[in-house]
């Protein structure tokens, strides 16, 4: 699993930082992947959920498990819900050709 950091400065430049790169060792169950996820977050800077502006995925079975997890943890934090869940039109696309 990988997770990529993307964000813009003070001096509006766009920055990546690559701050996860985790094999997966146990069955890639939604839930596994997203406690991997959080353990990522919560190593790189105590990583306070709020700040996450979208999340990037393929369309696996089992990240549909993964996002609802995580907008459910992202609900009952801060009474909001996260919309900004985005599918890989890469993946899209291969699946149609």
């Amino acid at each position: 699993m990988g997770i990529i950091l993307i964000y813009i400065d003070n001096n509006f430049h766009l920055n990546y930082r690559l701050i996860g790169f985790e094999e997966l060792s146990e069955s890639h169950t939604g839930l596994y992947i997203y406690n991997k996820f959080i353990n990522i977050l919560n190593i790189y800077l105590n990583f306070n959920l709020n700040n996450i502006l979208s999340i990037t995925r393929d369309n696996a079975s089992n990240n549909n498990v993964f996002i609802n997890t995580f907008k459910k943890a992202y609900y009952k934090a801060y009474n909001k819900v996260f919309i900004n869940d985005i599918r890989c039109v890469a993946h899209i696309i291969n699946i149609i050709v």
